[in-house]
């Protein structure tokens, strides 16, 4: 599709992630190429699981075509969970890793879902 329908789907991609996180401290910002990164303080491991179904969603319901990938016609994402409690010392490569590791699970099971570390 080229450079510009590429920012332009990463553009809409990134409104919707926004969009569906809505408390005030949650972030969402590009982590580099075509992958987010969504922060989600004071949040637990149901409630992330809830949030994550509700970025697939809003994600779905954006229907932009994307002919080319395998894991479907359109533009789907995949994500990787992982949580540390703030009152141990956090390690925030190791959890950055491990949300990796996750999200390479989620895209090797079928991708458009997620999975956790």
């Amino acid at each position: 599709y080229g450079h510009i329908e590429g920012d332009r789907c990463l553009q809409q991609v990134a409104d919707a992630l926004n969009k569906a996180v809505c408390r005030t401290g949650d972030l969402v910002a590009r982590f580099g190429g075509e992958e987010f990164i969504v922060l989600l303080p004071s949040t637990s491991i149901d409630d992330a699981r809830l949030i994550a179904m509700r970025l697939i969603n809003s994600v779905r319901e954006l229907a932009i075509p994307h002919k080319a990938s395998l894991a479907g016609n359109e533009v789907s994402i995949s994500l990787g969970l992982a949580q540390a409690v703030p009152q141990q010392r956090v390690d925030s490569i190791a959890l950055v890793n491990a949300a990796d590791q996750a999200l390479y699970k989620a895209k090797t099971s079928g991708r458009n879902r997620f999975c956790e570390s």
